[in-house]
Parts: structure tokens; sequence; C-alpha cells
């Protein structure tokens, strides 16, 4: 894995809809971390937002890239956003649950990646905004939901990416293990050097034998 580039998303121009559409580490680090095989074509992002991810990768790497979103003003930001890149004929959208990604019958197995960040707190914080509450809060439930869809948009041996919060891992580890998709790098991601740990880059594959590595880890202190 090449070493993390901080400012890996400095050549996209992005309009950002709201303060919850606006890119974070977590965000960059996903991109670094998704860097497609040679033999990947198309690849689906689950919560896409404003399209951050999806029009990175089909910009740096030629990539035909599906963004699914179940919140509309983020999804119309990121046809902007994929016009202003000029990626707009590589990148489609969907307005969408993930829980309902079932019923598309014609994307099932068509991808050869998918992309993920899916909310981190599950304790359910609380807020005045719903659009703050659907963007962070997770359930069990949800992040199963992501699971689910990634298994059903995958083909058989294909790669999923995903950045999670490392306060739930063990119990992560286990959920993906029995939606059959098998962990295979993990990359840690300290604030700090002095501090814990903040969030945990996961690369899978969709029917994967047990072979993982655990990589270098990642401190973005002086980095940015």
């Amino acid at each position: 894995m090449e070493k993390f580039d901080a400012d890996i998303l400095r050549t996209l121009n992005l309009e950002f809809c709201s303060d919850e559409s606006k890119t974070t580490h977590a965000t960059s680090l996903l991109l670094w971390f998704s860097k497609p095989k040679i033999t990947c074509k198309k690849v689906a992002e689950l919560g896409c937002g404003v399209g951050t991810i999806s029009i990175g990768l089909a910009k740096m790497y030629n990539l035909r890239v599906l963004g699914i979103d179940i919140e509309k003003s983020f999804i119309e930001c990121a046809k902007r956003n994929a016009r202003e890149n000029m990626v707009d004929d590589f990148v489609e959208f969907l307005i969408e649950d993930v829980a309902n990604i079932s019923k598309y019958t014609e994307l099932r197995e068509k991808f050869d990646m998918v992309v993920f960040n899916p909310p981190h707190h599950f304790e359910n914080r609380e807020s005045s905004k719903k659009l703050r509450r659907t963007v962070r809060n997770s359930s069990w439930n949800k992040f199963e939901y992501f699971l689910r869809a990634t298994f059903f948009l995958l083909r058989n041996k294909g790669d999923f990416s995903c950045v999670v919060t490392p306060r739930y891992l063990i119990r992560i580890l286990k959920m993906l293990e029995q939606t059959k998709l098998q962990p295979k790098e993990i990359c840690i991601v300290h604030g700090k050097r002095s501090k814990k740990a903040e969030l945990i880059l996961i690369r899978g594959q969709k029917n994967g034998g047990e072979d993982l590595k655990i990589l270098p880890p990642i401190f973005l202190e002086g980095l940015t």
C-alpha cells in the first residue's frame, strides 16, 4: 500500500450542501484505501453523500461508479459535483436506502468493488437536526443492511473497503465474517502517536479465505 496522501482530495472541485456533507479524515482515508485492483472496472459506493469518493475513484482510476444515498439533497449535490469534475459520464447516482438494494435485481453481483463509510455513532447521539441524526447515527440493524447490500452488489471474490470505529471492531469483524465478507487487510488510524486509535480501515473480499494482514498504522498528526 502506498503512503497515505493527506491531500488526496486536492484535485476535486466539490460543493457541500450542508455541514453534514463536508469531507472528513475518514473520507480522505477511505478514498486512499480504496485503490482498485487493475481488474476493477465497476464500483458501488453505499452512503455516498455528495459523491466525494465516487467522483474521486472515477476521476483517478477511470472507473464506472454507482453512488447510493438515501438523502435527496446529497444526491442532487453529487450530480453537480460530477459535472463540475467532468466525470458525469462515468458516475451515476441512486436515491435509495441501503436496506432496499436487493430489490434492484439488475445490480446483483455486477460490481468489482463496493466502498462504504457507514454512520459511526451506535449510541444514537441526540440532535435537533434530522439530517445530522440520519448521517451520523447508526444501529446494528442499519450496519447489517450495509453489509447485506455489499454482498448483494459484489461479484464473487469481489473486493470491499470501509472505514469504521475501533470501539466496536470485534463485533464488526464477526458481522463481516457472518455475511461472508472476509477481512483481508486492516489499517489502524491514530490522530496522534500518543493517543488511542480513532478509525479502522478494512479491506476484504466476498467469499474470501482467511488471510488477514495488519498494515502499518497511520498517524494523522503533522499530515495536514
